[in-house]
């Protein structure tokens, strides 16, 4: 046959898998609604693999591991589906443009995260539905859904604001988690509310927050408003204020100039916090770092108030977490393989500046880099506030250890519960091992793409919360790997930095370059192959 007549038989043959899949997985939905009403779990271990082998045996001995690695895909897709069909948790609220909900949410194993923007006319017949799990609230509201709960928490009705409803038996809780993050935020940022004014800016919602956990802290409360007794033009009667919070928009994306005050006309200024999480650092946060003055802007309150969110929820779903550079992304371009593995993550972080460049050059921008050992640095926080359990695997022996005893010099109250180097064969015993050990989060540092593979296989198995590839970052938390000065990561150039250090990366360096080079040219043919 023609290669013409060849390709449309594989038209006709992708058209019929087409329509068999949505078949598929309009019955995977009906089964989820079994599920739910007979309290199943997603998870069917046991049929999935019975059927992946007997898919497997039944074709040509040449086809079964690809028709067993087809299955293993379905059923993932199918347990992804079905997850976000029971989950019903999203974000209701108006605009939710800006959000980064769904990926926080991810992280902490919530795949079906919805936004559900939503008009004030539509909130009372929304809540009033009961059709949902788990509902956050952001602007505008949080004071709004007041009256359509059943049940309040303390902490809501002290606060008079709902960020949480959770619908259990046709009954909605409202609760605040905005509270345990902005505390979480204030320990992180070494603020002690009891010690000196806090000025609060705004007087909506989370201001509301800000000030019942000042004062529950001891505290003493300002809040500054556009036309109250304490405003933007009186600001000098409150020069003696020891920190400011932010809990207005202003500064939020897309307006990202956006700054309310002067942070030098407050002499004994000891600590900022700002509300806002995008972007990462407002105008006012780097107002406060020009000036050596502790700050740290919202996204640490948001992934605390997500962890709490689940909590209050009952969620305990694993989820993965890749690290992309732009060596391991163009290393993708040519592998399907490893592309289609990249994508199935829960989350996926641009480690370098090379992958903010191509997306730069490709049209869809990222706002920054996310260092892989960045990323980590900020998870030993959160695990430290929460108690959470930290398993370390992967680098030469011994290196697991002395990043242990780095990380609880800064972290005092880290829990490590194990270790284990990368030099193993008999990786379903390492996952014995590390399910021992009963760890939330789980480092796999044994480089790309070995790491992804591992996740990828043993996704499963492992009994965590959140296991992340992270390549070296556990020999730069030893400090065998010094990382570049401050000044060389803010320009750009720890690229530069590592191939001084290591001339003999200069090979894997190349893949930069061409990395850029493919981005450009995708760019010139309009299109963009690798993307899925």
């Amino acid at each position: 046959m023609a290669l013409d007549e060849l390709r449309a038989e594989i038209d006709r043959a992708d058209r019929d898998l087409s329509a068999a899949f949505v078949r598929r997985m309009e019955i995977a939905a009906q089964i989820a609604a079994y599920k739910r009403e007979n309290g199943l779990p997603v998870l069917d271990q046991r049929r999935e693999d019975a059927v992946a082998a007997r898919m497997a045996a039944g074709c040509d001995a040449r086809l079964a591991p690809y028709m067993e690695r087809l299955y293993r895909t379905l059923f993932a897709l199918s347990r992804k589906y079905q997850q976000s069909l029971l989950a019903r948790t999203g974000l209701i609220g108006h605009p939710l443009g800006h959000s980064c909900s769904p990926q926080l949410h991810g992280l902490y194993g919530d795949t079906g995260y919805q936004l559900w923007d939503i008009t004030p006319d539509e909130l009372p017949y929304f809540v009033q539905r009961r059709d949902f799990a788990l509902a956050n609230v952001t602007i505008p509201y949080k004071q709004a859904v007041l009256p359509d709960c059943d049940t309040l928490s303390d902490t809501a009705r002290r606060i008079g604001s709902v960020n949480t409803l959770i619908c259990r038996e046709g009954r909605v809780h409202g609760d605040n988690t905005d509270a345990y993050g902005f505390a979480a935020l204030a320990r992180r940022t070494g603020v002690n509310f009891s010690q000196g004014k806090t000025l609060i800016l705004g007087s909506g919602g989370t201001s509301r927050t800000a000030r019942y956990v000042v004062e529950s802290a001891g505290g003493e409360a300002v809040i500054i408003s556009r036309t109250g007794e304490n405003n933007y033009q009186n600001l000098s009667r409150h020069a003696d204020a020891r920190w400011i919070v932010n809990a207005t928009p202003v500064g939020m994306y897309p307006n990202v100039d956006g700054c309310l005050l002067n942070l030098s006309d407050f002499p004994a200024l000891s600590g900022v916090l700002d509300a806002v999480y995008n972007p990462l650092r407002t105008p006012l946060i780097q107002q406060a770092q020009a000036l050596k003055i502790p700050a740290m802007g919202g996204l640490y309150m948001l992934c605390a108030q997500a962890a709490r969110a689940r909590e209050l929820l009952g969620g305990d779903h694993a989820a993965m977490v890749v690290t992309p550079n732009a060596e391991i992304a163009y290393e993708a371009l040519k592998s399907e393989e490893l592309r289609a593995l990249l994508n199935s993550a829960d989350l996926m972080l641009p480690d370098g500046s090379g992958v903010v460049l191509a997306a730069k050059i490709l049209k869809t921008p990222l706002r920054q880099k996310v260092a892989g050992v960045d990323f980590a640095d900020g998870l030993l926080g959160v695990l430290e506030e929460t108690g959470g359990r930290l398993y370390l695997l992967g680098s030469k022996p011994g290196i697991g250890e002395l990043a242990a005893e780095k990380m609880r010099e800064k972290h005092p109250k880290l829990n490590v519960c194990g270790i284990a180097d990368g030099y193993f064969k008999d990786e379903a015993a390492v996952v014995e091992k590390i399910n021992a050990a009963a760890p939330d989060v789980l480092f796999v540092c044994l480089g790309a793409p070995k790491q992804e593979h591992f996740m990828q296989a043993h996704r499963e198995e492992l009994n965590v919360r959140l296991m992340a590839g992270l390549g070296g970052s556990l020999d730069s938390f030893a400090g065998t790997v010094k990382r570049a000065p401050r000044w060389m990561i803010r320009m750009n150039l720890e690229w530069l930095y590592r191939l001084i250090k290591q001339p003999s990366r200069f090979g894997r360096m190349l893949r930069l370059p061409k990395y850029i080079w493919a981005a450009v040219c995708e760019r010139i043919r309009g299109k963009k192959k690798w993307e899925n």
